[in-house]
């Protein structure tokens, strides 16, 4: 086992035996900033009807009723034709116009980057990786890189054994990069790497002598009108460059329709033909359809994808002139998901003119209501047939007596309200784990939950560290509100629903959706004379966490020799249940003396 895989192994598990603070080895610094509903978009994209640019309502009805209709959890859906919008939405609690991460999405970006450096003959695609930091590097290592290129980083070939798990456990990660053994030689296998993309921003701001996102702040997205977005940094001050962005849904159509455009923007060249053409053709073969610069393969002949785990895609098909763009939360790494197959089902044979169809007022009119539908949360709760079916969740589910919601009732919400609980395991946090590994945000863990009960509105009042999160709930529609989170602001929606259980007891069900991320926080909490108790899950990415722990724990089991000979055939299930409570935790609160008085 590689050093860093020892380290990031240690910290899988801290996580796991219930450590708590900033267990991560990287050091944090609060960047990410407050999304603006004020700014407007400076250059938004062109709005047309369907017909008008030779698509089909019907076509767009369909395809959008059966993505709102799946499991998977779609979050933001915008397809352009002729470089015009023809059909947004976003599916509630997501609001239509706010940012999102991007997750891997972000590396094509970034292969951008490359593309200006190289259009200004600053950087050649077979330059070795080691020339650009001899001061980092010994003469072994010079060696041992010697046939690296920065085209073997952009097709994923370094062969590199230093990954995104990396970024955890310290704060040199070039350095931990160049020092890493080889899988491979480079050039020989594809092995998917985000730390790859990590040293292509390391070029750029070597060689453009500023972070890469400054960078393409100023040679593309200014001119693109892109001003709302962010990307995070490392703790070197380089651009992370494989993830950590966040882009609004139009903004990253932009991008696709510049690579459409073949580089050019309102008549300017801003990215070379030669270039967009390498980077949009097939380098390497893989698993799937094939990789580029930075970006994926599509199904169709000529399209391809610039590809985000949980379902961030911007797809473009150059022989339609038409672009697709959603982001989602499906519990997939890459373009797996049902949204995913759906999307691709749509897009084999569409039937799409490449002149303009007559006029279709009526189907406008009912694309629109479904729009309205899926933005509102009604989509989802409309009856599918009489006599017993609802959309619930994402699931259809039988209404009986037993499961239906009761009322919302007055007198519950009103004794609920000043009473506060302690927490039995305070190793839980508001942010879901995904969420804090990715963005290296650490919980202190949620020690006390209480509510309050004003102006017919119910708060949960949740207390991590020294701060309390009041966060409003909604019960026929979302609640919004930001929280801070180490000093970092996050939008979430949250949504509620009261019932009672078998016992007659009265149980809150809670979904916090926090709208830029990929990711919510389920609470399922039981209410009892003087205590609650409290079940917690996360959706998505619940089921590559457990691999990722389960790995991990095994990988600690293995270098304990003796603990793992003391525990013998038993050590598998010790760490399968491990896992599963870090995941999907329970646990309980008693009620705080004077909790009453604290409304």
């Amino acid at each position: 086992m590689a050093n860093f895989e020892k380290a990031l192994a240690a910290i899988m598990f801290d996580i796991l035996t219930g450590k708590t603070g900033h267990i991560g080895k990287a050091t944090f610094k609060p960047e990410k900033p407050q999304f603006d509903w004020d700014k407007a978009d400076a250059k938004p994209l062109e709005r047309s009807t369907p017909e008008a640019e030779g698509v089909p309502t019907s076509f767009l009805y369909n395809l959008l009723f059966e993505l709102g209709s799946a499991k998977s959890e779609l979050h933001h859906f915008l397809v352009l034709r002729h470089g015009k919008v023809i059909c947004e939405s976003s599916f509630s609690p997501y609001r239509r116009g706010e940012w999102h991460t991007t997750y891997s999405m972000s590396k094509t970006f970034t292969g951008m980057a490359i593309g200006l450096l190289y259009d200004d003959g600053k950087l050649k695609l077979n330059d070795k990786v080691v020339d650009f930091f001899g001061d980092l590097t010994n003469l072994w290592q010079m060696v041992k890189l010697r046939d690296m290129t920065a085209t073997n980083l952009l097709t994923m070939t370094s062969g590199v054994n230093f990954n995104e798990g990396g970024s955890m456990v310290g704060d040199e990660w070039i350095k931990g990069f160049l020092s890493a053994s080889l899988k491979e030689n480079a050039g020989k296998v594809f092995d998917y790497n985000s730390m790859n993309t990590y040293m292509l921003s390391a070029i750029v701001s070597k060689l453009a002598g500023k972070p890469m996102y400054e960078f393409l702040q100023e040679r593309i997205f200014n001119k693109l009108g892109i001003s709302q977005c962010f990307w995070e940094t490392s703790p070197e001050g380089v651009t992370k460059g494989g993830w950590g962005m966040f882009i609004r849904p139009e903004d990253a159509a932009k991008l696709g329709l510049l690579y459409l455009n073949k580089g050019k923007w309102e008549g300017e060249q801003l990215i070379s033909e030669e270039y967009v053409n390498m980077a949009t053709s097939k380098q390497i073969e893989n698993e799937h359809f094939g990789y580029g610069y930075q970006l994926w393969m599509g199904c169709r002949a000529e399209s391809y994808l610039f590809d985000g785990m949980m379902g961030q895609d911007v797809r473009v098909y150059p022989d339609l002139d038409m672009i697709i763009v959603n982001f989602a939360g499906d519990s997939v790494v890459f373009h797996s998901g049902e949204g995913d197959a759906i999307i691709e089902k749509y897009m084999e044979n569409p039937e799409i003119s490449d002149k303009a169809l007559p006029p279709n007022p009526m189907g406008n009119v009912n694309l629109s209501k479904l729009i309205s539908e899926l933005e509102s949360g009604a989509f989802k709760t409309k009856p599918v047939m009489a006599g017993g079916w609802e959309r619930k969740g994402n699931f259809r589910a039988q209404i009986s007596s037993r499961n239906k919601p009761h009322p919302l009732k007055h007198d519950f919400f009103m004794w609920l309200g000043g009473r506060s609980y302690e927490l039995e395991d305070k190793c839980q946090g508001v942010f879901p784990l995904l969420l804090q590994l990715t963005h290296n945000n650490f919980t202190e863990g949620i020690s006390e939950i209480g509510f309050s009960y004003e102006n017919h509105t119910l708060f949960i009042k949740l207390k991590e560290g020294d701060e309390v999160h009041k966060i409003g709930v909604g019960f026929h529609k979302p609640a919004y509100s930001t929280i801070n989170l180490n000093g970092e602001p996050y939008n979430v929606a949250l949504k509620g629903e009261y019932t009672e259980n078998e016992e007659h007891e009265n149980v809150l069900k809670l979904k916090l959706s926090f709208t830029e991320e990929a990711a919510s926080r389920i609470m399922k909490i039981h209410f009892k004379a003087n205590e609650i108790l409290l079940e917690l899950d996360e959706t998505p990415g619940k089921d590559f966490i457990s691999i990722g722990l389960k790995l991990s724990m095994s990988q600690i089991m293995n270098s304990h020799f003796i603990v793992k000979r003391a525990l013998g055939s038993g050590a598998d299930t010790i760490v399968n249940e491990a896992v599963m409570r870090k995941i999907s935790p329970s646990t309980r609160g008693r009620l705080m003396e004077n909790a009453e008085d604290n409304q």
